[in-house]
């Protein structure tokens, strides 16, 4: 498509004008460009990106433009307010998340001193434990032998005294 004007093609006005005249330009009829009707509605689309509107058109298109351009600037600074509020509760949540990880590292370090201090505090209590369990066997070992000799003294003083008891009797007897 060199080098070649091609028309959009544009339906009939509802106003009464008549049919929109499609007219391809080429470097030969380009000068008849100038002679096109007055009363008829044109618009023309080029090769090139360039757009030829007939007057009426060109300022409704306008209309319209800037129209879309005060909005899609309306867009664009809601977008911007948007983002600024995103960018800070962003901001927010990062220094949020970060006195979160503080506070979270300082609990992780003070519940391993704890820990730490609860092992030993458990080891020192195992230790005692066993010092105690070994102090009772102890104990029992001893009480055990001290009932023995106890059971032992008893038993001599009950048999001394049985002695002591038949020889009175027999002392007794035997003097009358």
């Amino acid at each position: 498509m060199k080098n070649i004007l091609i028309i959009l093609f544009v339906l009939t006005k509802l106003s009464g004008f008549g049919q929109t005249k499609v007219i391809i330009l080429t470097k030969e009829n380009l000068k008849k460009a100038q002679t096109f009707p007055k009363n008829h509605s044109l618009t023309i689309l080029c090769d090139s990106g360039v757009v030829v509107f007939e007057k009426t058109r060109y300022d409704e298109f306008s209309k319209l433009t800037r129209e879309n351009i005060k909005h899609l600037e309306s867009l664009a600074a809601n977008n911007d307010s948007i983002a600024q509020l995103n960018l800070k509760a962003l901001a927010d949540v990062t220094a949020i998340t970060k006195a979160l990880i503080q506070n979270v590292n300082t609990s992780v370090d003070s519940a391993s001193v704890i820990l730490i201090s609860t092992r030993e505090n458990l080891s020192g209590t195992i230790n005692n434990l066993n010092a105690a369990n070994a102090n009772l066997k102890e104990t029992q070992a001893i009480l055990e032998r001290e009932k023995k000799e106890k059971w032992k003294k008893l038993v001599s003083w009950g048999a001394g005294g049985f002695l002591v008891g038949v020889l009175g009797t027999v002392i007794i007897f035997t003097s009358n």
